[in-house]
C-alpha cells in the first residue's frame, strides 16, 4: 500500500451543491456538537454576532460552508456530512480532517486529537464482524509490531482500537493512530525533484538500515521495502512505514507457504518463491533495489512484459551495476549496492549493522561543496567563521556510532576520540580537556544522565559542551535532558548535516561565552582605574543610571510581548525585600550593604536586555518553543552581558553598578545545583544578586498571566517555588528567608497589578 500521500497536499474534499437528494435541513449546530463533528470549545470562541449569522443558515449546505470557511470543520468533513457518510469521521478522541491515501491494507486520514490539538495520521480498515479476514489479522499484527518499535526512523504508533458500527450490517472500523509526518514519500519526491544525490541516498540508506536493525532485533521482517513506503520528512529524516506485511518469527500462520507478498519490482528472489521463510536479508535486497531506484529513477530489474521470464532473470542473473546507468557513482558504492542485490541471500550483507558500517565511508561525500567553510590543513584547533573547532569525545557503546561521528567531524577540522563505557569517558575527561562531548543516553555501565553531572564536575571551570544522543528515547523525552544539564540533544540514527550543524552551533556558543568571560575579567581589572577618574557627583551618577535603566527596561518590555511595565516595577521591589531579609543573616555576612541594595535596584530591570536582539520567530512565538528555539532563547543571557560589557568599554563606565548589572544579566538563569545556563555555575559561584533575582523573577512569572496558562495565586506560587519540583534550583538559605517574607511579595504584587 502507498501508505502516505503528500501530507502537505490540499484537501480533496469539495463541497457539493444544494441539489443533493438529501434532507439538507436536518443538520444544525446542536446536532453537529452532539455528534462530535463540531467541537464545543471551538464554537464557544466564535463571536456571538457571527454565531447568530451562522445559525441562521437556511440549509445544511450553507451552514457547513460557513463553518468550513471559519476552519471549524474541514472541507473534507463537510463533504462527508452532506453525503450522509458521517460514520468514522470521529474515532475516539480523533476527528478526521482529510483523506490522505488508500490501499489494500486500509485508508489513511489526517486527523486531529480533540484535547491536544495535535495532528496525527489514522489508518482505518473496515471489517465486518462475520468476516474477520486475514487482512484484519494482518492489520492487528501491524498495530502490535509498530507498538514494539521505538526508533526515530520508524513511524511511531500512538493509539489503536475498534470503532463499532451502529448499523448491524455495516463494517466496524479497526484503526491505528500514528505520528503525522510533514513531507513526501520517496517515490513522490523523486518524481517531483528527480534522482537523488549520492550523499542523500547513502544517508537515507544508513537511516533505513538502522530501522531494519531495530526490526531485526525484534525478530521482524518488513517484506515490503520500497520508495513509496519510505517517507522523507522536511528535515531530511527517513521514516519507514507500512508494516502490514511484516512477519514476526513466531507468527507464521498469516502467510501460506509458497505465497508471494510485497512489491515485485523491489522483492528478493527468495521472497518470490516463498514469503513464509524469508529473513532480514530479504529486506536488505529490497533496500538495495530502493537505493538503486533513488540514484537512477529506474528499477534494477526492468520488466520485459513477460512475467515468468522476468522472474527467471531475477533468480539467475547477477546483480546489475548502478554505474552503468550513472557514471558518477563511485565503484565502491556500486559494489555495496551490487552485494545487496545478490541473488543468493548468503552473498548479501548478513545484518543491517554490517551494511551501516559499509555505508559509513560514503556519508561525507559531497559535504565540502555544501558548506562555505574551507577544509582545515591540520587537526589542531582552527578558526572557521566565528566558531573554534577543537577536541571532541564520543562516549557510545556502539563502535559504529563513534566511527560515524569521527568520519563526519574529522574532515571538518575536529580532533575526535571515542570510548565505549561511561567510566572510560570519565577517565579521559580527567586526563584531557575536550571542547565538546557526544554522550549516549544508555551505556553498558551507567546512564548518560547519571554520568552528565560527573563530567561537568571534572571541568566545572570551563565552558565544555555536552550533547546527549539516543536511539530509543522519543524526541520529547530526549529534549528533557536540556533541563538536566545537557546543552543539546540528537536522535539516532545521526545524519551528517544535523550532527555537524549541532556541534558547530554548540561550539559557537562556547566561544561567545569564553569571550564574555574574558571581557568581564578585563572589565574588573580596569574598574578601579575608571572609578578614580570619575568626577561626576553621586547624585548625577544616580540620575544617569536611573535614566539608562528605565530606557533600556522599557525597550525590553516593548520587545517582549509577555512583559509588562508593572513587572519591571515589581521586580526591584521583590529583590530589595529579599536582600534586606538576608542582610543580617550569617550566611550573607558582609555581602549586603547599602551600595549593594542600590546596585541591585538599578540592575534588576536590565536582566532581560539580551532579548532585544533575539529573532522575532522565537521571541514572539505564542506556543511552546522547540528544542532548537530553546537554545536560541537561552543565548539572551550571554548577549545581554556582552552588550553591557561593551558599554563599559566604550564609555568608561567601570563602577560597581555596571558590573553588578552584568552579573545579574548573565547569571539570573543559573541554578544552585549547577543545571542552569549559560555557564552551569553552582552554589556560591553564582553572583548573590543573580541568586536573589532568580527567586523574584520566578515568583512574578508565576503570578502573571501567560498565553499558555492563567495567573497563579500567591499560595500556588509558593507551593511551586517551595515544592519538590523546584528542589535544587534556588539558594536554600535564600529560600528559607523567602518563606518568611513571602507575604510582603504578595503585597508588592497587589499594589502594582498588571
Amino acid at each position: 500500500m502507498n501508505a502516505y500521500l503528500n501530507s502537505t497536499a490540499p484537501s480533496r474534499g469539495v463541497l457539493r451543491g444544494p441539489d443533493l437528494t438529501l434532507d439538507l435541513a436536518k443538520w444544525n449546530i446542536p446536532r453537529l456538537l452532539k455528534a462530535g463533528l463540531l467541537w464545543e470549545e471551538d464554537w464557544d470562541l466564535v463571536p456571538e454576532t457571527v454565531r447568530a449569522d451562522i445559525e441562521a443558515s437556511v440549509d445544511s449546505h450553507t451552514l457547513l460552508y460557513h463553518l468550513s470557511e471559519r476552519g471549524l470543520i474541514s472541507r473534507y468533513a463537510a463533504d462527508r456530512i452532506l453525503a450522509g457518510t458521517t460514520f468514522g469521521l470521529v474515532i475516539g478522541n480523533y476527528r478526521m480532517i482529510d483523506r490522505l491515501g488508500a490501499g489494500g491494507m486500509g485508508i489513511v486520514f489526517k486527523a486531529e486529537h480533540r484535547l491536544m490539538r495535535r495532528p496525527v495520521a489514522v489508518k482505518v480498515l473496515p471489517v465486518r464482524m462475520e468476516d474477520d479476514s486475514r487482512y484484519a489479522r494482518r492489520f492487528r499484527q501491524e498495530t502490535r509490531i509498530i507498538a514494539q518499535l521505538r526508533h526515530p526512523n520508524v513511524v511511531s504508533a500512538l493509539d489503536a482500537g475498534i470503532l463499532t458500527n451502529p448499523d448491524d450490517d455495516g463494517p466496524d472500523l479497526h484503526y491505528l493512530v500514528m505520528e503525522f509526518i510533514e513531507g513526501a514519500d520517496l517515490e513522490q519526491y523523486v518524481m517531483q525533484h528527480g534522482v537523488l544525490s549520492i550523499e542523500l541516498v547513502c544517508n537515507l540508506g544508513y537511516q533505513l538500515a538502522s530501522a531494519l536493525d531495530e526490526a531485526n532485533r525484534h525478530g521482524l521482517v518488513h517484506r515490503d521495502i520500497k520508495p513509496s513506503n519510505i517517507f522523507l520528512t522536511t528535515d531530511g529524516q527517513a521514516k519507514l512505514l507500512d508494516f502490514g506485511l511484516a512477519r514476526p518469527k513466531e507468527l507464521n500462520n498469516l502467510t501460506e507457504v509458497g505465497s508471494t507478498l510485497g512489491t515485485l519490482d523491489f522483492m528478493a528472489p527468495e521472497q518470490i518463491d516463498d514469503a513464509h521463510s524469508v529473513d532480514i536479508r530479504a529486506d536488505m535486497f529490497s533496500l538495495g533495489a530502493t537505493m538503486y531506484w533513488l540514484l537512477t529513477g529506474k528499477n534494477p530489474f526492468p520488466s520485459s512484459g513477460n512475467l515468468w521470464q522476468d522472474l527467471l532473470k531475477r533468480q539467475t542473473e547477477p546483480a546489475p551495476s548502478v554505474r552503468k546507468r550513472r557514471e558518477d557513482i563511485p565503484p565502491s558504492l556500486d559494489a555495496v549496492i551490487g552485494r545487496l542485490l545478490s541473488t543468493r541471500p548468503d552473498d548479501r550483507y548478513p545484518t543491517p549493522q554490517t551494511l551501516m558500517n559499509a555505508l559509513l565511508g560514503f556519508l561525507s561525500v559531497g559535504m565540502s561543496d555544501r558548506t562555505a567553510m574551507s577544509m582545515p590543513t591540520s587537526s589542531s584547533t582552527v578558526q572557521i567563521g566565528h566558531a573554534k573547532l577543537g577536541r571532541v569525545l564520543i562516549i557510545d557503546d556502539d563502535k559504529g556510532i563513534g566511527q560515524f561521528c569521527a568520519a563526519a567531524l574529522t574532515p571538518e577540522g575536529f580532533e575526535c576520540e571515542s570510548v565505549v563505557t561511561g567510566q572510560a569517558g570519565l577517565e579521559r575527561v580527567k586526563q584531557q580537556h575536550y571542547d565538546l562531548i557526544l554522550l549516549d543516553s544508555e551505556l553498558p555501565d551507567t546512564r548518560g544522565e547519571q554520568l552528565l553531572p560527573l563530567l561537568r564536575a571534572e571541568r566545572s571551570g570551563t565552558m565544555q559542551k555536552i550533547i546527549m544522543m539516543s536511539g530509543s528515547l522519543p524526541s520529547d523525552d530526549l529534549a528533557t535532558r536540556l533541563l538536566e544539564g545537557a546543552d543539546d540533544y540528537l536522535a539516532k540514527p545521526l545524519s551528517i548535516r544535523t550532527l555537524t550543524a549541532r556541534v558547530k552551533t554548540a561550539l559557537r556558543l562556547k566561544e561567545a561565552q569564553e569571550q564574555s568571560v574574558m571581557l568581564n575579567q578585563q572589565l574588573l581589572g580596569i574598574n578601579a582605574q575608571l572609578e578614580a577618574k570619575l568626577h561626576t557627583s553621586d547624585d548625577e551618577n544616580g540620575r544617569l543610571r536611573q535614566a539608562m535603566v528605565l530606557t533600556l527596561g522599557e525597550l525590553v518590555r516593548q520587545r517582549a510581548s509577555h512583559e509588562t511595565a508593572s513587572h519591571l516595577t515589581r521586580l526591584p521591589k521583590y529583590s530589595i525585600c529579599l536582600a534586606e531579609c538576608a542582610r543580617n543573616h550569617p550566611a550573607f555576612a558582609g555581602q549586603i550593604d547599602d551600595e549593594f541594595l542600590e546596585e541591585l535596584e538599578f540592575a534588576t530591570p536590565l536582566h532581560d536586555i539580551g532579548l532585544l536582539v533575539l529573532p522575532d520567530h522565537v521571541l514572539m512565538k505564542p506556543g511552546r518553543l522547540s528544542a532548537e528555539e530553546i537554545i536560541i532563547m537561552q543565548t539572551h543571557t550571554v548577549i545581554g552581558a556582552e552588550v553591557l560589557t561593551r558599554m563599559a568599554t566604550w564609555y568608561g563606565l567601570g563602577d560597581r553598578f555596571l558590573q553588578s548589572a552584568i552579573n545579574v544579566v548573565r547569571s539570573h538563569h543559573e541554578r544552585f545545583n549547577g543545571t542552569g545556563y549559560p555557564d552551569r555555575l553552582s552554589g556560591a559561584q553564582i553572583p548573590l544578586a543573580a541568586r536573589i533575582l532568580a527567586i523574584a523573577d520566578v515568583y512574578d512569572s508565576l503570578r502573571s498571566r501567560r498565553p499558555f496558562r492563567p495567573a497563579l495565586s500567591h499560595a500556588t506560587a509558593l507551593q511551586v517555588i517551595l515544592g519538590p519540583t523546584s528542589e535544587g534550583s534556588f539558594d536554600p538559605e535564600l529560600i528559607a528567608l523567602f518563606r518568611n517574607c513571602s507575604d510582603r511579595f504578595d503585597i508588592i504584587f497587589r499594589e502594582t497589578p498588571d
